[in-house]
């Protein structure tokens, strides 16, 4: 089991492939990140979300998709640093 907190120190390191089960019992792998420098300036978000907070669930921007994306904390099954 990760904790939220070292997922996000990895996410705002770089780049990570993390691999979770999604609602629907299927599993996805995603290559993700939260690096200011590597998401683009117009896709980071402007004004407040109308999405209510929950620390389960964690916001990322998918670099394969190049859209925003998240996942639940307690569904990640691996990640690693690239």
């Amino acid at each position: 089991m990760f904790t939220r907190e070292e997922l996000l120190d990895a996410l705002r390191s770089g780049t990570i492939n993390v691999t979770f089960t999604k609602k629907d019992g299927t599993n996805r792998n995603m290559r993700c990140t939260l690096l200011e420098d590597i998401v683009p300036s117009e896709a980071w978000p402007t004004g407040e979300s109308k999405r209510k907070a929950s620390d389960d669930v964690i916001a990322v921007f998918d670099l394969e998709k190049d859209a925003w994306r998240s996942f639940r904390v307690d569904a990640v099954t691996s990640y690693s640093a690239e």
